[in-house]
C-alpha cells in the first residue's frame, strides 16, 4: 500500500453526532460498496473486509497514483490532478486525509475491514 497513515491494528471508533437519514445512507452505501471505481474500473470503490483493495481508502490516503493499478486509471478530469488516478481526497489537501485528519482514515479503514456494513 505504500506509505500510509492507516494502521490495520489500530482500535478506533467514530460516532456520528446526528442521525443520518436512511435514504441518504442507502444511496451512499450502494454507490460505494462493491461498486467499481469510475477512474479504475478493475478496483471497487469499497471491497468489504479488504481495505487494501478499496479505491476509496487509496484516495483518502493519497496513494492512488502510486498503486500497481495506476496504468489502468482513466482520469475524468485531468485539470484536477497531474496523476493518472486523480486527486487526493479531500480535494485541495495534498496527501489526502492522512495529512488533514488521520483519524478519519482509521475510521474508514476500520469500517471496511469490519465488512463495510450498512450501519
Amino acid at each position: 500500500m505504500g506509505s500510509s497513515c492507516y494502521d490495520p491494528n489500530a482500535k478506533w471508533k467514530y460516532t456520528f453526532k446526528s442521525q443520518i437519514p436512511p435514504e441518504l445512507l442507502n444511496t451512499v452505501y450502494s454507490g460505494l460498496v462493491n461498486t467499481p471505481s469510475k477512474i479504475v474500473p478493475a478496483v471497487n470503490r469499497v471491497t468489504p473486509g479488504d481495505p487494501n483493495s478499496s479505491f476509496l481508502l487509496d484516495t483518502v490516503m493519497g496513494t492512488q497514483n502510486t498503486m500497481p493499478y495506476t496504468s489502468q486509471c482513466q482520469t475524468t478530469d485531468p485539470s484536477r490532478s497531474s496523476g493518472p488516478c486523480g486527486p487526493d481526497m479531500p480535494l485541495g489537501v495534498p496527501g489526502g486525509f492522512c495529512a488533514d485528519s488521520p483519524d478519519k482514515v482509521e475510521a474508514i479503514a476500520a469500517w471496511i475491514a469490519q465488512g463495510a456494513q450498512l450501519n
